[in-house]
């Protein structure tokens, strides 16, 4: 049940709770935060979990999750699951900097 989250990954998810925060208040920003959260926890322990999708266009064995209208995009290796991006769904995967 282990997972890391890169660099890219921890600003996404700073973002993420900013914006919510602006948007819908800071309750909401902490209940959207803690269900990717959740995610990470749950990927951690099945890493191809049901609803995940094999995604190797982006870069060999990358996976992605929804979580809501966000992407997790993660692969893992050696018993850790590395949470490589948190990107909303209306983003093109492709032109994104995963590493």
């Amino acid at each position: 049940m282990s997972f890391r989250l890169t660099e890219l990954a921890e600003a996404d998810l700073e973002c993420i709770a900013a914006y919510t925060a602006k948007q819908w208040g800071e309750a909401q920003a902490l209940t959207y935060t803690g269900q990717l959260t959740h995610a990470f926890r749950k990927l951690g322990g099945t890493p191809s979990m049901p609803g995940s999708r094999k995604r190797d266009d982006l870069a060999e064995g990358c996976r992605i999750l929804a979580v809501e209208k966000h992407l997790i995009v993660y692969r893992h290796h050696a018993g850790l699951t590395e949470i490589l991006r948190i990107l909303h769904q209306r983003m093109d995967l492709l032109l994104q900097r995963l590493f």
